[in-house]
């Protein structure tokens, strides 16, 4: 890598580099709101089931092994 950037002048480096790292349409930033929407829902629709601290962090004790 040494070789290759001491051949190329430092301001041609300096503009190949994008302005933008991330660019999302409209389609791409409703799918993550309807993914955040959807977890929430699957977490408010389990939370009845999950009465104490110990429920949630031993699954009420229910796992097989």
């Amino acid at each position: 890598m040494q070789a290759i950037t001491a051949q190329l002048p430092l301001s041609l480096l300096l503009q190949s580099a994008p302005s933008r790292l991330v660019s999302l349409s409209g389609v791409d930033i409703a799918i993550i709101v309807l993914y955040f929407f959807a977890v929430i829902g699957i977490g408010f629709y389990l939370k009845r089931y999950t009465k104490t601290g110990e429920d949630f962090f031993l699954a009420g004790r229910e796992m097989t092994a």
